[in-house]
């Protein structure tokens, strides 16, 4: 058996970001203490992949500071965006 490489011809990302991987470490942290896949080099680019329910953990229980309403609404879109598209995980590219 063996693995088989592929091309990727295009890969679409979202405009603007959900969250800042170097600056947003207590977000990360919180995910981190959950389940999600983590193919990020040592400066912290690279791709995570976290599943929806991790993300919507994240919102509820997370204590949210004033003023970080816009990264909790980016990542309730990211999960309704994920619903809308049957998918159980959201992929994200830190770089």
């Amino acid at each position: 058996m063996s693995v088989r490489a592929y091309r990727v011809n295009k890969k679409e990302l979202a405009e603007g970001c959900s969250f800042n991987c170097w600056h947003d470490t207590d977000i990360l942290d919180f995910l981190l203490a959950n389940e999600f896949y983590d193919e990020r080099n040592y400066d912290g680019m690279g791709q995570i992949e976290v599943p929806v329910s991790s993300l919507e953990k994240l919102v509820a229980e997370y204590r949210w500071e004033a003023g970080e309403d816009y990264r909790r609404d980016a990542i309730q879109a990211d999960i309704a965006w994920a619903r809308a598209n049957d998918r159980e995980t959201v992929e994200y590219d830190c770089f």
